[in-house]
């Protein structure tokens, strides 16, 4: 669903369009509202917070602050890999209660 359109890559040698890009990850499959358990939420929530903190470091890095290469990709790979999570999350609930939806 969203983590397939995200990472759908253009087949030609062509530059990367972002907004192209933004719009294709907006049909990202969610059709009807999600209702979270409050544990859910939490869990998101934490992550979203992960990433947020882990943005707040990597700006300092325009500062005065030389985070270096390996603690900089370092925290680029842990908000991709937080943002990847709550996406895959937010999927298995989707799928799971279109399930439900269908067993009804």
């Amino acid at each position: 669903m969203a983590t397939n359109n995200v990472n759908q890559a253009p087949d030609c040698d062509e530059h990367l369009d972002l907004h192209d890009a933004y719009q294709m990850a907006q049909g990202v499959g969610f059709e009807h509202d999600l209702n979270l358990k409050n544990q859910n939420v939490k869990d998101l929530a934490a992550r979203l917070n992960g990433i947020s903190c882990i943005t707040a470091v990597l700006m300092t890095d325009e500062l005065d602050v030389d985070l270096g290469g390996f603690i900089r990709g370092g925290l680029v790979g842990a908000v991709h890999a937080l943002a990847n999570d709550c996406t895959r999350a937010l999927e298995e609930i989707d799928m799971r209660q279109k399930k439900e939806r269908q067993a009804a």
